[in-house]
């Protein structure tokens, strides 16, 4: 996993551009945890057998992290101290040679990234990917959010 976190940070574009990485600084790698015997088998061989949700779940620990500290150092307005969520989509063309499945037109393939922003510290809270012509509108219903708070509700009732 640290491997593939480096390979993510340090722009790799492919598993043999990431082994020649680490490869050619072996000492550091040692130190920094990778071991000794990093080669393109043995990451292929790991990503294949290893479930994905670990990345998943890695990413939305560090999102909270960083939202903690965001939130604790920006100056909110009696306005927002609830979340303020805003929704985006990107679409993301892939190789219609082999994303063969990822339909999107005739003659391009794609998956879409729709992502949920917390307007207060502009990080991410949620991210969902499908298939390039599933439309925003279609994707809002996986987005879970927060419990309200009981002042909220009851301010909104008055109104």
């Amino acid at each position: 996993m640290m491997c593939m976190m480096y390979g993510q940070l340090s722009s790799r574009e492919s598993l043999s551009d990431l082994v020649l990485s680490i490869n050619a600084h072996s000492q550091k790698a040692y130190h920094l945890g990778f071991g000794k015997g990093i080669s393109k088998a043995n990451l292929a061989k790991a990503n294949e057998n290893r479930d994905c949700k670990i990345y998943q779940d890695f990413a939305y620990h560090l999102i909270s992290e960083a939202r903690k500290i965001c939130i604790s150092e920006t100056i909110i307005s009696d306005e927002f101290t609830s979340p303020v969520y805003a929704f985006d989509s990107t679409t993301i063309d892939l190789c219609l040679n082999v994303f063969w499945r990822a339909t999107f037109r005739r003659a391009k393939e794609a998956i879409k990234l729709h992502t949920q922003y917390d307007v207060r510290t502009s990080i991410p809270v949620f991210m969902y990917v499908t298939a390039g012509a599933v439309h925003d509108v279609n994707a809002m219903d996986e987005i879970s959010y927060p419990p309200q708070r009981p002042h909220l509700l009851s301010w909104l009732k008055k109104s």
